[in-house]
């Protein structure tokens, strides 16, 4: 069990090499939920230990996450058992910017180390958004990677959809209570600047077309 939460550690600095490309589960038994970054992954992460009976201490949920290829994530794993979680894109890269990028990121590290000097700490959302621009979609960090690189059949899928504002739901179904469990690292919600929305709109929308018409099939509204 040690060797292979080991190997996956080393895999979490593998995955951050521009290019690889790797997706992870969580497995709830017959249920898998996909860990996309930024849309819920701490409150997944927390229901997993409360689940499989782990107690506290993050590190224990690694023996029930598990990486994959986009290979296997859109074969194997496109089944009605692994559950999708959608956020509207364009807020989903605002809060990976906030919390990963801005002044007041986390910690006040940076975590984009391997785009540097493209991506730079402290730099405004627009000029984020321009930066990411100049990137082939292929080179992007999954924080920022359309949801769509990893899945097959867009149009007809055969995943589970929950929108970010039902996984509490969700995963109080899964956990077989009637209280969700409590929502872990949020953000506090900020405006995203109109320059920002409009270059949105304008250079990166079709990048992202896929994962906005899923969230709005989902009952999401648009990000305008």
């Amino acid at each position: 069990m040690q060797a292979a939460i080991l190997m996956r550690n080393v895999t979490r600095g593998i995955e951050k090499i521009p290019g690889v490309n790797l997706v992870q589960t969580a497995r709830f038994d017959d249920i898998s939920i996909l860990m996309f970054p930024k849309v819920g992954t701490r409150s997944i992460r927390n229901a997993l230990l409360t689940y499989h009976g782990l107690g506290p201490g993050r590190g224990r949920a690694w023996t029930h996450m598990h990486y994959h290829s986009r290979k296997a994530m859109r074969t194997r794993l496109n089944t009605p058992q692994t559950l999708v979680v959608l956020r509207d894109p364009l807020e989903r890269i605002h809060s990976c910017w906030k919390q990963k990028v801005g002044r007041e990121r986390d910690d006040k590290s940076f975590y984009f180390f391997q785009y540097y000097p493209l991506l730079k700490p402290d730099m405004d959302f627009l000029a984020f958004l321009q930066a990411i621009h100049r990137l082939p979609t292929f080179l992007y960090e999954k924080h920022f990677m359309p949801l769509n690189h990893y899945l097959s059949g867009m149009d007809d899928p055969s995943y589970s959809f929950a929108r970010l504002d039902q996984l509490d739901t969700k995963l109080a179904e899964i956990l077989n209570t009637t209280a969700p469990p409590q929502r872990a690292n949020t953000t506090s919600p900020t405006a995203i600047p109109q320059d920002a929305k409009d270059y949105f709109f304008a250079h990166l929308q079709d990048r992202y077309r896929a994962d906005i018409d899923l969230f709005e099939k989902s009952g999401g509204g648009p990000g305008r």
